[in-house]
């Protein structure tokens, strides 16, 4: 009798059947496994590489940022940011607060803003002292240093007068001798720059005469020229026999020719007015 190869009591392991993937599992399988997605792939990659490095090369190409101006103050800086603006011209403000533009735009820029009177010039006054002075600096450097710090303290403060938009100042301190009869009285000359259609009065002018002669010492204020833009005489630098100086003259000749026609006119009107009233006598 032949025995049983299993064992009494002993089970066999039943296999469990496995649940088929879903149908779209396959699809994707089979797309990732063919082979032109694999060329597609390949393709892809290629082209990201490509554009990368392009961008790469372009981002180093690009020129770097150049200042506009140095050494601007901040009222200065305003008004070119407001005409860069105007202009629609690119720009970028760095950190320490330069205006920094495209080097290929630069001469353009400039050209622009100076066809607008930008910058003016706000420039560096008494602030300038308070820098560090090296140890071999002449007397000479020092006293031109402050002389150009009181112009541009004159010029600050005539710009906040109604009527200019700019001013720049200039003084000649002649260098004091022993000798009285060699001794040479200190002058300035103001310039001016009147907003558009703004004037100054005799008054405005007499006031910035005294500020800049009372700003230096020993100068008097017949010593103090001041023109305008146009290149007018604002000032008067002596009084005539009637106490009337450039500016009242300058005010009066404006007024007779204003006047001119109309005197013209009613003179001319005068003979027929005086015809018709004789007539009307008789």
């Amino acid at each position: 009798m032949a025995q049983n190869s299993m064992s009494p009591g002993v089970l066999s392991p039943t296999p469990i059947p496995s649940d088929p993937a879903p149908s779209w599992v396959q699809q994707m399988d089979g797309i990732t496994q063919s082979t032109s997605f694999r060329q597609l792939l390949i393709l892809v990659a290629l082209a990201a590489t490509v554009a990368f490095m392009v961008g790469f090369f372009l981002w180093g190409q690009k020129p770097s940022l150049v200042p506009l101006y140095t050494n601007l103050g901040p009222k200065e800086s305003a008004a070119v940011v407001e005409a860069l603006k105007t202009a629609k011209q690119t720009y970028q403000i760095s950190p320490s607060g330069a205006l920094l533009v495209d080097p290929s735009q630069l001469p353009a820029i400039r050209m622009t803003l100076a066809a607008q009177g930008l910058p003016a010039g706000d420039g560096v006054g008494l602030e300038m002292l308070n820098k560090d002075q090296s140890l071999g600096t002449s007397q000479f450097v020092e006293q031109a240093r402050y002389q150009h710090a009181i112009e541009i303290e004159l010029a600050r403060s005539i710009e906040t007068i109604q009527g200019v938009s700019a001013a720049r100042v200039h003084l000649a301190t002649p260098k004091q001798s022993v000798f009285v009869r060699e001794q040479q009285q200190p002058t300035a000359s103001v310039v001016v720059e009147l907003s558009p259609g703004q004037s100054l009065s005799a008054e405005q002018v007499r006031a910035i005469v005294h500020l800049v002669a009372s700003s230096v010492a020993g100068m008097k204020t017949a010593n103090v020229s001041v023109i305008d833009q146009r290149g007018e005489l604002l000032s008067q630098n002596s009084d005539d026999a009637n106490g009337m100086g450039l500016t009242e003259w300058s005010g009066l000749i404006a007024c007779v020719r204003k006047c001119r026609p109309i005197l013209i006119f009613r003179a001319k009107k005068a003979p027929v007015k005086i015809m018709a009233l004789k007539r009307a006598q008789f």
